[in-house]
This record gives C-alpha cells, structure tokens and sequence, in this order.
C-alpha cells in the first residue's frame, strides 16, 4: 500500500487508503468514457495520481496530460505543480470522462508481480465503473500482461491490444506514442488543451 514504512494493517495505513479513495471519488466522472488502470499506487502518497500535493515524480500524471493537455501539463510544471492548477487539470480529466483506478503489484525480488486475487478485485472493481463498451487503457507491461485477458473474459472488449510502458526511466516518448495510439483506436476524443 501507500508508504513502505507502515505496518500492515496499521492504523496509518487504514488513513491512507481512505484518503486515497476520497482522492480518487473526488474526481469520479458520472459517466466513465475511458478508464485507466495503473500498474499500483505509489510507494509516496504525495506522488498518487489524484493528489493535488505532489511536488515531485509524479510521472504517471505528468505522462498521461502530456498526452491529453499538454499545454496545461506545460503550465503546472511552470508554476511549480499548483496545486490549483493541478485541480483543473483533474477537473478537467473528469469533465472528459477519464478515470483511473490502481491494480496492486506485490515486490518479489527485483521484480513486480501481480497476483490473481488483485486481477479479480481489479476486474470487479472496473464493472462497477464501467460498462462492457468502456475502452479500457492498461498502463504497465505486467499490467497488461496480468489483466488484459481477464477483462476480455469478463465481457469488456475494448481493451487495447500493446502493452504500454510507464511513464518514467526513459519510457515517456514511448508511452505518449502508445497511449496516444491506444485512446485513437478506441475512438477516445476529449477537448485537448
């Protein structure tokens, strides 16, 4: 969960996972148009997605309005991340229908992994803010590889079909091109800024 340092199950952790799902409801479209799933939270609740405090590598956030409001990306990294200007732009993400929600990863070793459970969760988690015909964007490779057939099976089509990087260590060219490929062929618009 959020913060490596806490103890499972702790009292900390428990005000973590609220605060970030008040973060993440706050910005719930009623319609869902396209939903993102990414890889998982961040280790920093300062770096989560919908956090209107982070101050610094916030590279899922950044690389997604990159893509879809590049301009106003451009501007909350001149006024040193705005935390007013960071509200926009989510109002503004939330207004066009996006929506992200997380599918946990465990550690092991060097590597990530995803277990079955949290596909399941994650799979039930998207039919209660999707519909069947929701295009549905996986951003990591293991999140792809771990949940891209487990939707299908589900009955939710409209899941791309290549994996996209995350956008950090290098990978953000690539991840604008895929994304941006990905939300095209889903036939995803929004009003670009």
């Amino acid at each position: 969960m959020v913060g490596a340092k806490r103890e499972e199950g702790g009292a900390d952790e428990r005000q973590a996972a609220d605060r970030v799902l008040a973060a993440r409801e706050q910005y719930r479209p009623e319609v869902v148009r396209c939903l993102l799933v990414a890889a998982a939270l961040p280790d920093r609740l300062d770096r989560f997605f919908y956090c209107a405090d982070a101050h610094r590598a916030d590279y899922l956030f950044l690389g997604v309005m990159q893509v879809l409001y590049p301009e106003l990306k451009d501007e909350f990294l001149a006024t040193r991340r705005s935390r007013l200007l960071k509200d926009r732009i989510l109002r503004r993400f939330q207004a066009d229908g996006f929506y992200l929600i997380d599918l946990p990863e465990v550690a092991q070793g060097n590597s990530f992994r995803v277990s079955p459970r949290a596909v399941a969760q994650m799979v039930a988690r998207v039919g209660e803010v999707a519909d069947l015909q929701t295009p549905i964007v996986l951003i990591k490779a293991a999140t792809f590889e771990a949940a891209r057939q487990p939707l299908q099976a589900a009955g939710f089509q409209r899941v791309h079909q290549r994996a996209i990087p995350f956008p950090s260590q290098g990978w953000q060219h690539r991840f604008h091109e895929l994304f941006r490929e990905a939300l095209r062929q889903a036939g995803v618009t929004w009003q670009a800024g």
